[in-house]
């Protein structure tokens, strides 16, 4: 019988994000190659993306997310057939400059989690 509980090795907690951006790839021998790629989720060290290629592991990536303001250099450590492309899990050594979702993206990742509809807070008309 399969093992149902996956073992989490991550170190730290991930945060699930949604942007697209561009990204830098060099390989062994110093080819660089730029690729689209989604940004899926994102931690102090860590990120998973979708590409349209695959990357070998060890391949270096350079991105930078102007949305989150973060980005970095690290080294796929994983790359995996997805959909109609590729899943790559990434290791970034120095850090991401991530430090998890804030304000109003909490209201609304909240809001995806309940099903509650966005509610903006109303102020009472003053009387003259």
């Amino acid at each position: 019988m399969p093992n149902l509980l996956k073992h989490e090795r991550r170190r730290e907690p991930r945060d699930e994000v949604n942007a697209s951006l561009g990204i830098l790839c060099t390989d062994n021998e110093g080819r660089e190659t730029r690729l689209q790629a989604h940004l899926v989720d994102i931690s102090l060290r860590g990120a998973k993306m979708t590409v349209a290629q695959k990357l070998p592991k060890s391949t270096t990536v350079y991105f930078y997310c102007q949305k989150y303001g973060i980005g970095g250099r690290g080294s796929v450590r994983y790359c995996n057939s997805y959909k109609q492309g590729y899943e790559i899990g990434l290791e970034f050594p120095s850090g991401t400059g991530w430090k998890g979702l804030q304000g109003s993206e909490l209201l609304t990742l909240a809001e995806k989690v309940h099903g509650a509809p966005s509610v903006e807070p109303q102020t009472e008309p003053s009387q003259a």
